[in-house]
């Protein structure tokens, strides 16, 4: 970020921030779901890059996303079996958010929550 934003330039990131309690869990989830997935940075890890010397006004906000497990599943590239082991393991979740996403079920169908955080800061001249 820093290397290619220029002198006063903002630098801005929108990314889930998992608290680091859950990051094991969610990571395993998410790599289920994905095996690109490498894994996701937790709320410190932003806090720390965005708390660098190099930069200036660190502003912070959060919201989250919230999805129907089975339409995330329609859009994700799970292999083999994975697809009922996320389904087991986000059902499991539910009560406990042992994952960060805070898993919940409404009318029969399973839906979670994706929590974003967004930085913004700017770079010192």
């Amino acid at each position: 970020m820093i290397r290619v934003c220029k002198p006063l330039g903002c630098v801005v990131v929108a990314d889930v921030a998992i608290d680091p309690d859950c990051s094991a869990r969610y990571n395993y989830v998410e790599k289920l779901r994905d095996s690109s997935h490498v894994r996701a940075l937790s709320s410190g890890e932003f806090v720390r890059l965005f708390t660098q010397e190099a930069f200036l006004n660190c502003t912070q906000s959060e919201y989250t996303i919230d999805v129907k497990l089975e339409d995330q599943l329609s859009v994700s590239f799970p292999e083999g079996d994975d697809v009922n082991q996320i389904r087991k393991l986000i059902a499991a979740d539910i009560g406990n958010n042992k994952t960060g996403l805070n898993p919940r079920e409404l009318a029969g169908v399973i839906y979670y929550s994706y929590p974003i955080s967004v930085y913004v800061a700017t770079k010192k001249a």
